[in-house]
């Protein structure tokens, strides 16, 4: 998952608030779309081009407005209240959708991130700097994600709330792994140095944007090397 730092919400937000909206349904409004757009913008910038579950490279044009406290979860009132609250959106991927109608998948079991999640509440949220320190993300060499969390929950909804371990992403973290198998194989043995410089570099946006799965590399770098 990407370690989310939340900036200040677009000014275009707190305006609209303060002429009376309260519904994030309001977004779709010919006044709201502009809002929505700078939405958009910035928790794309914010995230560094990543999705907020998988950390698949999304798009201003491909990614949700994905709400942590769901808007039609169990606690339906909260999730109205804190529909249009910045603090509570996440920018995530389509979950899929288009992979399987490329591929001809009909499944639904192969979909991940908030198109599995639906309106199902997290125990942890990648936005908050505290939740975030409790996940305890690791990889495996299979390209699985697992959590190391002393949150029981939040260790079982890896898989059964977010689905982070359908085979198409398993791939892609397997992928990422691999560039970094290839990368040692053609530098040798990396001195301590050189090792935290690959690393720190591998964390650095480039243009304001990460790589997809940069955390996976960034594992196995600190592993392997």
């Amino acid at each position: 998952m990407v370690r989310i730092i939340k900036k200040w919400e677009p000014k275009e937000l707190t305006e609209f608030r303060k002429k009376g909206a309260v519904s994030y349904d309001e977004l779709d409004s010919s006044a709201g779309a502009i809002v929505k757009e700078k939405i958009q913008q910035s928790l794309y910038a914010e995230q560094f081009g990543l999705c907020a579950y998988c950390m698949c490279t999304i798009t201003l044009d491909t990614m949700k407005i994905e709400h942590f406290y769901p808007r039609n979860g169990v606690n339906k009132k909260l999730g109205e209240q804190k529909s249009l609250d910045y603090s509570n959106m996440l920018a995530v991927c389509d979950g899929g959708i288009k992979f399987n109608e490329e591929h001809n998948i009909s499944n639904e079991d192969n979909l991940s991130c908030d198109a599995a999640k639906g309106n199902k509440l997290l125990s942890l949220n990648p936005s908050v700097e505290t939740d975030y320190r409790q996940m305890k993300i690791r990889y495996s060499s299979d390209g699985k994600i697992h959590s190391d969390s002393l949150n029981l929950s939040f260790k079982a909804e890896i898989e059964s709330v977010l689905n982070l371990n359908v085979p198409r992403l398993i791939t892609m973290r397997k992928a990422a792994k691999m560039k970094v198998i290839d990368y040692l194989k053609k530098n040798g043995k990396l001195t301590a140095t050189k090792k935290n410089e690959r690393i720190k570099a591998l964390k650095t946006p480039k243009d304001g944007l990460l790589p997809a799965f940069y955390d996976v590399s960034v594992f196995f770098m600190e592993k392997l090397a």
